[in-house]
């Protein structure tokens, strides 16, 4: 989730929010009311965290304890999800509930009862996270020592555990000699001894050089700072997986990615933190294109009402999402695509989701590797007509800086628009062919038509509701079928569904011929421009030469 827009007045911002929640009990953060609420003094600040997790499975134990706290209400959990309300009160004490609206049972016995369970409840749900705020202004050294050399020091304990007895045999030695040093000067009675400090042998590990090579060997800090924060945020999957293995969820809190990096870092930067949010919760703030995502359902904004109190908003597009940032910025729109250094244009959001799914489901798949359609950004211009617009206003000049295919669904709107940019670029002189500067999906079809015709017809028999029209030849082979607009999420849901549950993975040919189709374009034109530049350069040469 990434979080774009102005902070909220005072100490606390949504990362700040959501770090307190995780350290509630303490007030680690020392949130004040007075100081820190925009509505001052004698007010209530309420912090909520939703978590869903297995009933039956291995949180089990949890919901056990969760459905006795029902009861003591006399309620009865309704659903997996599990609210927890950090509430300060203009008291400024931090107090935990999960019930904060309901009465407590008058019975003494039973709110002790549900006072000791609650806090139990508190901390084993919140010990199973480890929350790391990432502020941008502390310096990489300190970072590195804050969320890297902890974790660093456990795995060489590890490694030294095992020859603990003969460190302190070897330390009995140096004792030994101290001691005995002491009694020959003539003091009797004392005896020297070694220990770890505060008694963990962690303590004696101090400090770890990390070194980058290019191919020089360099230490850490006499890289450029880019460098450095693009080197930091690589050592996150591994803390990731550190804290997973020990049956901890990683809970990146990043503030402000772009600092210090160097433009060309970074798509480099987002792609490694794209591949983090795959295996932990990542939420960061950002003033920066280059870090909204294109899927505006990942993307939220903050502005602040009249009273100075957050507000939060959603978008229906990563063009209105980005709309804030491009006005502060004074950018225009050639200079904000954000498209990254590979892009493959879609028609509508649905088209986008379907790709990124398959492409996700196919990772590991034999012959999928497609290593230019898997570093293209994935964007949809909301219609096959907005997509023509888009493509007709803009290819001339991404065409000349990045690798940009467009998908377009092969019905009637879809052959339309196409049909449209070929006359129009090809009267301006510029390429506009299939399978190298556009693709298309299925002839006749829209993008559902890439699964099986059997699991379409399945879909129609189960609710006929659904489509507006189905079409069969006089073989009873599908021609043609539109499916309704408020009928495409469920239909989704069901052949990705059925698609995940397959033994085989016949039903994705025609996905497979689509990817292929696009990786080759995006291959083909990445080699045009490869091209082009090394003519470029040998001009260039030339002239100077004369």
């Amino acid at each position: 989730m990434t979080i774009i827009g102005p902070n909220n007045t005072g100490k606390t911002n949504l990362l700040h929010s959501v770090q307190m929640f995780f350290t509630g009990h303490e007030n680690t953060h020392d949130y004040h009311v007075d100081i820190d609420s925009p509505r001052g003094k004698g007010a209530r600040t309420s912090i909520v965290g939703y978590f869903e997790g297995d009933p039956h499975g291995q949180d089990s134990e949890f919901y056990d304890a969760l459905d006795r706290l029902y009861a003591m209400y006399s309620l009865t959990r309704p659903n997996p999800t599990v609210a927890l309300y950090l509430t300060f009160s203009p008291s400024n004490t931090p107090v935990y509930n999960f019930f904060p609206n309901q009465k407590r049972p008058k019975d003494g016995t039973t709110q002790s009862a549900i006072s000791r369970l609650q806090k139990q409840m508190v901390v084993d749900l919140l010990s199973e996270f480890e929350c790391h705020f990432i502020p941008s202004e502390k310096s990489m050294h300190e970072l590195i020592d804050d969320v890297l050399t902890p974790l660093i020091r456990g795995v060489v304990v590890g490694v030294l555990e095992p020859l603990l007895g003969e460190i302190e045999t070897k330390l009995d030695d140096v004792s030994k000699n101290i001691t005995s040093a002491l009694a020959a000067s003539g003091i009797d009675g004392l005896t020297a001894s070694f220990g770890f400090r505060g008694g963990s042998m962690e303590n004696m590990l101090s400090d770890f050089d990390l070194y980058l090579s290019d191919p020089y060997k360099t230490p850490f800090a006499r890289k450029g700072q880019g460098i450095q924060s693009l080197a930091f945020m690589a050592t996150l999957q591994w803390v990731t997986n550190m804290e997973a293995a020990r049956g901890q969820k990683a809970i990146w809190l990043i503030e402000e990615p772009e600092s210090f990096l160097h433009p060309q870092l970074s798509h480099s930067a987002t792609r490694l933190l794209e591949k983090l949010g795959n295996s932990s919760t990542l939420a960061m703030t950002s003033h920066s294109m280059a870090f909204v995502p294109h899927d505006p359902r990942r993307v939220i904004g903050t502005s602040l009402d009249s009273e100075g109190c957050t507000e939060i908003a959603s978008f229906k597009s990563h063009e209105k999402a980005t709309v804030v940032l491009r006005k502060g910025l004074g950018l225009r729109f050639a200079d904000y695509f954000s498209l990254g250094t590979v892009s493959v244009l879609t028609e509508g959001q649905s088209d986008s989701e379907y790709l990124r799914w398959f492409l996700k489901i196919s990772e590991d798949w034999p012959d999928c590797s497609w290593p230019s359609l898997r570093t293209a950004t994935i964007s949809d211009r909301g219609g096959a007509s907005h997509l023509a617009g888009f493509v007709r206003a803009n290819y001339e000049i991404l065409r000349k800086e990045q690798p940009t295919v467009s998908l377009f669904d092969a019905d009637e709107a879809g052959i339309r628009a196409v049909s449209d940019l070929s006359a129009y670029f090809n009267n301006v002189g510029v390429p506009f062919n299939s399978n190298k500067e556009y693709v298309y999906v299925r002839a006749g079809f829209a993008i559902e038509g890439l699964f099986p015709d059997e699991w379409m017809r399945d879909a129609r028999n189960a609710n006929s509701n659904h489509f507006s029209d189905f079409q069969v030849d006089a073989g009873d082979n599908i021609v043609k079928y539109r499916i309704k607009d408020n009928a495409k999420g469920s239909i989704s849901h069901t052949m990705r569904t059925r698609a995940e549950a397959a033994r085989d993975r016949g039903w994705a040919h025609r996905w497979l011929a689509v990817c292929a189709a696009l990786d080759k374009a995006l291959g083909h034109q990445a080699s045009s421009l490869l091209a082009a530049t090394e003519v470029a350069d040998i001009d260039e040469a030339s002239g100077a030469a004369r």
